[in-house]
């Protein structure tokens, strides 16, 4: 990029760009409306293979509609960008601990987490704990989890989690938490 024979379409010059971001172009050209895209991800590569981050502002050029070209201006963000993802990611870790550790029991503390991932992380956190072997040497007991938060839209879409069941054998779960994952 940057480098390209002058000239050619903007796809064949720029095929990282992708259709959608053609799309937004092709309607500024047509309309006249400056589009303006705070803190995009674009499918251009830094230097270590990471995508960029861009706030870019794309006006029409000429007069029209439809006109005859497009300026566009981009800022590379990606530092910024990613110092605020961290710092949000650092904020959410806080609030999970501090309302954790405000819990009366470990039961209200998974609960606390689980409430807290759901939206901004998942549409559903489960916390399940298990015993490490069956009492007494017989069938597992039914999974039950200790905490579990599902989110408004998916219990709108899907409804309520089904009861859990009695299972017949090992649960599918066991040979990987015995390996530790």
């Amino acid at each position: 990029p940057g480098t390209g024979e002058l000239g050619l379409p903007l796809d064949v010059a720029f095929p990282e760009l992708g259709r959608g971001s053609l799309s937004s172009l092709d309607r500024v050209l047509q309309t006249g409306e400056v589009l303006e895209m705070r803190h995009r991800e674009v499918r251009v590569l830094d230097v270590h293979g990471a995508p960029l981050i861009l706030h870019y502002v794309v006006a029409p050029l000429g007069s029209g509609p439809p006109h005859a070209g497009v300026v566009m201006t981009a800022v590379d963000v990606t530092s910024e960008s990613r110092a605020e993802q961290s710092a949000a990611r650092a904020t959410l870790v806080t609030e999970i601990s501090e309302r954790m550790n405000a819990s009366v029991d470990p039961d209200a503390a998974l609960q606390a987490l689980t409430d807290r991932l759901v939206p901004t992380v998942a549409d559903l956190a489960g916390v399940y704990v298990i015993s490490a072997a069956p009492p007494e040497g017989g069938p597992p007991p039914a999974a039950q989890a200790v905490a579990f938060t599902l989110g408004t839209d998916l219990l709108a879409a899907a409804g309520p989690p089904p009861p859990p069941s009695p299972r017949e054998g090992p649960s599918p779960w066991d040979a990987a938490l015995a390996a530790g994952h």
